[in-house]
């Protein structure tokens, strides 16, 4: 049986999402931009940035479980369904 990081997982959703961006109106974790401004011309879907993030951290696992831990705090219970262990 094959062995994949958490991160890989994260990384796969984010890419179907990328995928989705086509189909849908508007991009499913909305738009990432510069703090303290309404738009700018670097507006990026908030998913797209949350890969390059992970795909160019130093460490992409404490980034995955980072961003897994800040979706819990909002109430995804998809992820919040982990369990106390891994939020420790």
């Amino acid at each position: 049986m094959t062995s994949h990081s958490l991160a890989s997982y994260v990384l796969a959703l984010l890419n179907l999402m990328g995928r989705q961006e086509d189909v849908i109106d508007s991009p499913p974790l909305g738009t990432a931009g510069p703090v303290g401004s309404e738009t700018s011309t670097f507006d990026v879907p908030a998913h797209k940035l949350l890969q390059a993030i992970i795909e160019h951290s130093l460490s992409p696992e404490k980034i995955t479980h980072e961003f897994l831990c800040e979706l819990a705090k909002c109430g995804v219970s998809a992820v919040k369904d982990f369990g106390e262990p891994f939020f420790e």
